[in-house]
């Protein structure tokens, strides 16, 4: 995950030639690309071409579970033989109208899509200019190649010691990484206090599985 963009024309091209299906997973574009937040899909304009979109209710959404969207046809096949919705308990109703809440925020305030990829930008260009390597990232997840495993986890600790959390560390020896995303709040970072090795990045561990809903 190193935030950089898929080239999803690219690929639907070839999936084109080759008579197979796009199926797009957005759990990390949903509510931070694309027009209102809708993914890159909706980025790229081909909501047309891709088949199948799944995403996450709990990353940006800040609820829970997940969806797949597609055409009618596609709905009513999972429906009868998804067996990861049949046998799965439904999502209680405070948890879906707590997805809708934040659907709802993005539609009146698509401004806090801009607001996080500047954030990011923001973040991004502030890590380069103090001689980190954030390598191909171009959005609002930002990674910090390090080298190795041993500096990657001191370098945790004390980002660590300074307050903040790390959404996530790599001990691939080979390109040991931290990664953080940048959060909107509706607020921007310029005007702050300029950036300072571990002591500005704010980051929240994520984790959770849950049921799906197909729209």
């Amino acid at each position: 995950m190193d935030g950089d963009i898929a080239p999803l024309p690219e690929l639907v091209d070839l999936c084109g030639r080759h008579n197979a299906t796009v199926m797009v997973d957005e759990a990390h574009a949903t509510g931070c690309l694309g027009p209102g937040g809708r993914g890159i899909v909706a980025y790229f304009g081909l909501e047309k071409s891709v088949l199948v979109s799944m995403s996450t209710l709990s990353k940006t959404l800040g609820s829970f579970g997940a969806f797949v969207a597609g055409d009618a046809l596609l709905r009513e096949y999972l429906v009868n033989v998804s067996r990861s919705f049949i046998f799965t308990t439904a999502l209680p109703p405070t948890v879906t109208a707590a997805s809708l809440a934040a659907l709802n925020i993005l539609e009146q305030q698509p401004n806090l899509v801009h607001q996080v990829q500047e954030n990011g930008k923001y973040l991004r260009n502030g890590l380069q200019a103090m001689g980190f390597d954030t390598l191909a990232s171009e959005t609002h997840i930002v990674p910090v190649r390090v080298g190795n495993t041993v500096k990657t986890l001191e370098f945790a600790r004390r980002y660590e010691s300074k307050g903040s959390m790390l959404l996530h560390t790599s001990s691939d020896s080979a390109a040991a990484k931290l990664q953080d995303t940048s959060q909107c709040n509706g607020h921007s970072f310029q005007g702050g206090p300029g950036l300072r090795p571990l002591g500005l990045w704010k980051g929240r561990t994520l984790f959770g599985i849950g049921s799906m809903m197909i729209i």
